[in-house]
């Protein structure tokens, strides 16, 4: 059931953050490690993805932090739905089903910021702000990025798909159809996957004029 919810790998990204969260808030691995009774070494093995923890050690090392991570099943079961529906309405471009479905999502901001499903949760937030008010910035996305490898299948496809289109948008073509590119092995869904190909269909258009027009402008 909660690999349904979330990717096992996704606990790995839980470990680096509370590592960003525990140097933000001046907390030594060593103290951390004393108030937990485990070693020093666990810890470390635990910040930089090398083992899975178990949620139990999650929620006790977040705590150390003053973190409530929110493993709450059911709870984040029905805000997951949410999310999904969103982004099916995100696909079909029904934007007040967006908008209405978009809203349930953000007013749990603070339960979904530290949870087993932030990683879907921040992809919605950064699509709805680039989909829906037109902010086409790359911060967000790039602060995910560095954890894209913990990404199961849907959460990469929604991420390429993401970022290549706010590249797009703000002019740069040339990355924007390296991330769409790569989705053209992942079928995670089936509409992000059009959507996918229909932007790359825009993409090589363009190439193809700027080819013909740089040959054109040789032969005269």
């Amino acid at each position: 059931m909660t690999e349904l919810i979330y990717p096992k790998s996704n606990l790995k990204i839980l470990g680096q953050i509370f590592k960003y969260e525990r140097l933000k808030k001046g907390y030594s691995l060593r103290g951390i490690a004393r108030s937990e009774n485990i070693t020093p070494t666990l810890i470390s093995e635990i910040e930089t993805g090398k083992i899975y923890p178990n949620l139990e050690t999650l929620v006790s090392l977040f705590k150390q932090v003053d973190i409530n991570l929110n493993i709450d099943i059911e709870y984040l079961k029905d805000m997951f739905e949410q999310i999904e529906l969103y982004n099916e309405a995100m696909y079909y471009s029904h934007r007040e089903m967006m908008k209405e479905t978009y809203k349930k999502i953000i007013r749990q901001k603070d339960k979904l910021l530290y949870s087993l499903i932030f990683v879907d949760f921040k992809l919605a937030e950064i699509s709805y702000n680039s989909s829906y008010e037109g902010d086409y910035s790359l911060d967000e996305l790039n602060k995910l990025e560095p954890f894209y490898s913990y990404f199961c299948d849907g959460q990469k496809q929604k991420f390429n798909l993401v970022k290549g289109v706010n590249l797009f948008k703000i002019g740069q073509f040339d990355e924007g159809v390296k991330y769409l590119e790569t989705n053209l092995n992942i079928y995670a869904n089936q509409k992000a996957h059009a959507i996918t190909l229909s932007y790359l269909a825009i993409s090589y258009e363009r190439q193809y004029r700027i080819h013909n027009t740089i040959l054109q402008a040789n032969r005269a």
